[in-house]
């Protein structure tokens, strides 16, 4: 699967252009606007496509901290059911709870058939067929909870970041005054790689693509409590992630002063020449 991640500008025009780079064939000048990418490579805080004329953050990527081991793998540990959703203008494979535009609503891909209707490149596009597959899911959770994606040649669907159990109120929370997980999204734009890692190393291990997890749990929470519990989630999220960075920072110093201290006691003969005194 890939996307398209933008270089520079983000405001309509330069979406628009960075689409053209991506899946028209676009100008050179275009093309340094946008480039696609491996939807397993993005990190947070960069910046892909959420629409033909419209740009969005990524606040983190999710399941990118372990597919790297099972790729290879002809079952890999931690496949999941997926469906590949063949389209008129290409395909996408995702997980049949995951949310996309289907016949003009927001609908979990295992409603998708024959003849239904999905959103691409701005367009209606007709889906030629629905078949089940087994693979390892990576999804960029992005500010505006929706991304256009496809696979290697294809043109990008629109779909949300979003499984089925929750989508329905991020998604109307993003498009109200008040975007979900405010704290959270800040992180990311002041600590992107920070905000990446922490997730990566804290957060995946509870909340894994597949297998025995928190998630079960998340899925059970009411309707009505779905606000307040956000607005729990994104605070803790930025609580932890403030302990993790002060508790990195003094192992980070600690390196750097050990590799300043090795540096300073090398003789100068192993020095770079340049660094060496002159008599």
């Amino acid at each position: 699967m890939e996307v398209c991640v933008l270089r520079g500008a983000s405001d309509a025009k330069a979406a628009r252009s960075a689409y053209d780079a991506c899946f028209g064939g676009g100008s050179a000048a275009a093309s340094a606007l946008g480039s696609l990418v491996p939807v397993g490579e993005l990190v947070s805080g960069d910046v892909v496509l959420s629409a033909v004329d419209a740009a969005t953050r990524v606040i983190v990527n999710q399941h990118t901290a372990r597919e790297r081991n099972v790729a290879d793998t002809p079952t890999p540990v931690h496949a999941s059911v997926m469906l590949t959703i063949q389209h008129e203008r290409g395909s996408l494979s995702l997980t049949p709870d995951h949310v996309l535009l289907l016949d003009g609503t927001w609908a979990a891909a295992r409603h998708a058939v024959a003849g239904s209707v999905v959103e691409v490149g701005g367009a209606a596009c007709e889906v030629i067929a629905v078949s089940p597959s087994l693979g390892v899911p990576v999804n960029p959770l992005t500010a505006s909870g929706t991304i256009l994606v496809g696979a290697r040649g294809s043109e990008p669907l629109l779909a949300s970041v979003y499984p089925e159990w929750i989508a329905k109120y991020m998604l109307a929370a993003a498009s109200g005054a008040l975007a979900p997980l405010p704290l959270t999204r800040l992180a990311a734009l002041l600590l992107p790689a920070t905000t990446q890692a922490f997730y990566d190393i804290i957060i995946e291990p509870l909340f894994p693509a597949s297998g025995p997890s928190f998630r079960t749990a998340l899925e059970r929470i009411p309707d009505r409590v779905l606000p307040a519990a956000s607005a729990a989630a994104d605070a803790a999220f930025l609580a932890f992630l403030a302990g993790y960075t002060l508790a990195a920072a003094p192992i980070t110093l600690a390196v750097a002063m050990a590799a300043l201290v090795v540096y300073a006691r090398k003789p100068p003969s192993a020095l770079p020449k340049e660094s060496r005194a002159v008599a």
